[in-house]
């Protein structure tokens, strides 16, 4: 069953929803049967993702339960799934929604129920399908395929405005999806042209990538990285592309609004740190001042326009792009609590913020309005409602003890040290300020709907909590407290994915100044001077600020993607040879050769100097890593070493297997990695050494005039 666990994740939905239908035909079927059909598949989703904690282990370093098949060869697409500490969570996130989901609209939703249910089942399986894509074209499927049943259910069961809704939410997140599928589209091609292969295969996208057999000039990876970028971003939504999700999130029914809350905006997120940062970091760097900019000003702008709103929905709405903006912010931290915090306060959005619509769901099936001034002293005839609405407001502000407050003091202790912009201390106080902004616009709001005066007769005798709201909300509340409290678990496991993650942002790879920074900024003073408000000249305030931190920034000095001062960039032999690579321009090819073992075989030094010695002249550069693995190799032997074989390339000492790790991922120069062990876990080796030196030779002569036929095209090309 392991084996099949997320193909069954997918699909027991999809049964369910059949099933829905099917039993729709059958002579004395109940309209009111449909929910409990749609309720018993949803749990029985959500007990069978249970086993995915079991199977991940204590860490999900890797790709688990994964599934890989041919699906459609001719075009070399396949039938890839798996999970890792990233993508975990996520998908135990949507299995536990949705049952609340179904239970939230067990009285709310009284026409054409059984299109209702089939449309929440099929959404279940296209968001599973969407954090276990591993396939760039099986990924897209599922995005696209999220977006009908959610268009439906805004346009058929959402509120007044809910066709203009509808559509809005459409056009904007499918629009962003055709750029994405254009960027996948050329990934292929480039890949095709790289290795005589194409694939929309992730892990293989990834592969050819490290090891130097697919090369994306920095222009072409600059255009890539928008097409991306610019989809998710609109689903996070981040502003200024964020108009759609209020009205969004005011028409939609309530179960609609807690997984477009909890799931579907985190699909955005999850497309930046999974494929904007793994296939573009280069580009991630270079557009990180940017994206934290744009994530400043939706932390605080989400946050003013909330505290102003009439409708308590409206409200909560506009405060998810506040909390949306710490996400990215988390993200482009480049830091590891940072990046850990934006991932854990993905999962506390989805938590706090989905319990909060359904608080405001409960209360609009007793009065019909949301409007904050038709209620008040809502405390005395709805006292269990009142005092865990306000936990969940506390929730959402960021109070110690409560799940939100782990993930927004990650996020800002993590982008404090960040060095993704000079003075990022001053870039988080600004961002803090959206928490305060928050108990502003949250406790005013429980002032006015829970302990103000009594507004209206009709709020004197409102019921309380039913059982079924009791069991509905008591899973969130117990998670507030549970995450607030013990946030190890979650962190542990996604610990080692954020940390693979973040080896290929350590450094960018151009030295040019990020043009783009220049044109977008233009843009967005244009439009904040020509509407003359106070507002505006607050944000224009904060984005001045922010870009003057990102202008100082000074990290971006080398074509290698390195700073200056890095020692690794400086390589300085123990054998009295060196090589400066700060300096170097694209059209150069390394060769690292690993040890790994106490001293390496004579035959395979002997062919690595008669190599160097053959390209002598031709921009190739050689070294030689002891990497110490348990047996230690003293500076005099390497030195012995060196000098026994009439080594002319540096010799270098790395006592850490992971700081070699972290140079073959920063350095953006074409490069070949040989061990002198075959399958080596930790290392990204193209192949371990031969036993026969010619024939190790010939490999590796090989694939040398391959990158070098690459690295100078692509050179012709930049000029």
């Amino acid at each position: 069953m392991q084996h099949y666990l997320l193909t069954v994740l997918i699909l027991l939905p999809v049964i369910g929803a059949a099933t829905t239908v099917t039993y729709s035909f059958t002579p004395g079927a109940r309209e009111s049967h449909h929910r409990w059909i749609a309720l018993g598949f949803t749990i029985a989703t959500f007990v069978l993702s249970l086993a995915l904690i079991g199977g991940a282990g204590g860490s999900v370093a890797t790709f688990r339960f994964e599934e890989n098949y041919p699906w459609i060869a001719s075009i070399g697409t396949r039938y890839h799934l798996g999970v890792d500490g990233i993508s975990l969570w996520l998908v135990l996130l949507t299995t536990l929604l949705m049952p609340i989901a179904i239970l939230s609209s067990w009285t709310a939703i009284n026409k054409r129920q059984l299109t209702y249910y089939v449309f929440m089942l099929l959404l279940e399986a296209a968001m599973i399908g969407v954090f276990v894509s591993l396939d760039l074209l099986v990924f897209y499927l599922f995005f696209e395929a999220s977006l009908v049943p959610m268009f439906f259910l805004i346009g058929i069961w959402g509120g007044e405005r809910r066709i203009y809704a509808a559509i809005k939410f459409f056009i904007f997140t499918s629009v962003g999806s055709l750029l994405m599928l254009v960027g996948i589209i050329a990934l292929y091609f480039m890949h095709q042209r790289a290795t005589g292969i194409g694939t929309f295969d992730y892990p293989a996208l990834l592969e050819s990538m490290r090891n130097g057999l697919m090369l994306i000039p920095p222009r072409v990876e600059f255009w890539l990285f928008l097409a991306f970028a610019f989809a998710f971003c609109i689903k996070v939504p981040l502003w200024p592309l964020h108009t759609w999700l209020p009205d969004a999130h005011t028409e939609a029914p309530t179960a609609g609004s807690v997984i477009l809350a909890g799931v579907l905006l985190k699909m955005g997120t999850y497309g930046l740190l999974r494929f904007n940062f793994g296939l573009f970091p280069s580009a991630a760097r270079q557009f990180a001042p940017i994206m934290i900019t744009l994530a400043v000003i939706g932390i605080v702008y989400g946050a003013l326009v909330a505290m102003v709103q009439p409708d308590v929905k409206r409200l909560v709405a506009y405060s998810s792009v506040s909390h949306m903006g710490f996400v990215v912010l988390g993200l482009f931290s480049f830091t590891e609590q940072g990046m850990q915090g934006a991932l854990y306060q993905m999962l506390n959005h989805g938590v706090s913020t989905g319990a909060l619509f359904l608080f405001v769901g409960i209360i609009y099936e007793r009065r019909h309005t949301r409007q904050i001034s038709d209620f008040g002293g809502l405390a005395r005839p709805m006292p269990w409602f009142s005092a865990l609405f306000v936990i969940a407001s506390l929730s959402s502000i960021g109070l110690p003890f409560l799940n939100g407050f782990v993930g927004e003091f990650l996020i800002m202790l993590g982008f404090w040290t960040s060095e993704a912009v000079r003075h990022a201390w001053i870039v988080t106080m600004l961002a803090s300020t959206g928490v305060l902004w928050a108990a502003v616009y949250m406790l005013w709001m429980l002032q006015r709907v829970v302990f103000g005066t009594k507004t209206s007769e009709a709020n004197e005798k409102l019921p309380d909590l039913n059982a079924r709201e009791v069991g509905l909300l008591a899973p969130l509340l117990a998670l507030m407290f549970f995450m607030g409290v013990y946030p190890q678990p979650f962190l542990n496991r996604s610990q080692p994915s954020i940390e693979a993650a973040r080896v290929r942002l350590l450094a960018p790879s151009d030295n040019r100044k990020v043009e783009v920074t220049a044109k977008v900024t233009t843009h967005l003073f244009q439009r904040m001077i020509m509407k003359r408000n106070v507002l505006n000249f607050a944000l224009l305030g904060i984005l001045v600020v922010v870009l003057i931190c990102s202008a100082t920034h000074t990290n971006i000095v080398a074509q290698t993607g390195a700073d200056s001062k890095d020692p690794w960039m400086k390589l300085q032999g123990l054998d009295g040879h060196s090589c400066d690579l700060s300096g170097m321009r694209g059209n150069v090819v390394l060769v690292a050769f690993g040890a790994t073992w106490c001293a390496p075989c004579s035959g395979e030094l002997v062919a690595l100097e008669e190599l160097a010695r053959e390209y002598r002249g031709k921009p190739v550069k050689f070294f030689w890593v002891s990497i110490e693995n348990g047996a230690q190799l003293s500076d005099s032997g390497l030195k012995r070493y060196a000098r026994e074989h009439k080594l002319t390339f540096p010799v270098l000492r790395d006592p850490t297997r992971t700081t070699f790790l972290q140079f073959t991922q920063r350095v953006k120069l074409p490069m070949i990695v040989f061990l002198n062990q075959e399958g080596h876990v930790d290392l990204p080796a193209q192949f371990g050494m031969s036993s026969e030196p010619d024939v190790y030779k010939a490999r590796v002569r090989e694939r040398l005039n391959k990158l070098l036929g690459s690295a100078r095209s692509e050179a012709d090309s930049n000029r």
